[in-house]
């Protein structure tokens, strides 16, 4: 599921000439151009989520599953992993995508069993990397070790070398990511023309 992220931007303080951005805050869709509005309407029923709200559907899952109704626990879900799922992928998002002004998120990627190794998960990443492009900002993503190489082949590059790791304290059990970005059109323009590295954190 790709989710268009909109943020307003104030002054980053962490890195110079990069803005850091807050969200409204109202849980509302960003304002679009009329023109925009039908094709940014189809590819939300499509596999899109057009909010402006940061958390989305781990914060969803969490809240209607695990607390609401299901307050002392389940079998097959355990909140403190929850917790701990969301506030990395809250520490992820403060530390590289707070520079980016409006960006796409690829939030979730499934491929059925039956349909693996022919093209489907490439073709569903290349869907939502032609609307960034269209719209001149970058994409993000946080990976799987598994899925590192499909993003880097459709040209993701790496974040940081370090993995992410989620995991509740005193268990053995954890989740290890890696943190890719995809750099807008212009910026791979610029950066092939002036030789310097492919990716360039900006605000657009």
């Amino acid at each position: 599921m790709w989710r268009r992220r909109k943020h307003k931007a104030i002054p980053c303080p962490t890195q110079p000439g990069c803005s850091h951005k807050e969200d409204d805050g109202d849980g509302e869709e960003a304002e679009d151009d009329e023109e925009e509005r039908p094709r940014k309407g189809i590819a939300k029923r499509q596999i899109s989520s057009n909010i402006s709200r940061p958390e989305g559907t781990v914060s969803t899952l969490q809240d209607y599953s695990l607390t609401q109704h299901h307050p002392d626990g389940r079998r097959d879900a355990d909140y403190r992993r929850w917790t701990a799922l969301k506030m990395g992928m809250k520490a992820v998002d403060a530390e590289f995508f707070a520079c980016y002004q409006n960006f796409w998120e690829l939030e979730l990627l499934a491929t059925h069993r039956k349909y693996r190794r022919q093209g489907a998960a490439t073709m569903l990443i290349e869907w939502g990397i032609r609307l960034a492009d269209e719209e001149g900002v970058p994409c993000c993503v946080l990976s799987s070790v598994m899925g590192k190489p499909l993003y880097e082949s459709n040209g993701f590059v790496l974040a940081t070398d370090e993995k992410w790791v989620f995991q509740v304290k005193g268990e053995e059990e954890k989740v290890e990511c890696f943190v890719l970005v995809r750099s807008s059109k212009n910026e791979r323009l610029v950066s092939m023309e002036t030789g310097d590295g492919y990716m360039m954190v900006s605000s657009l």
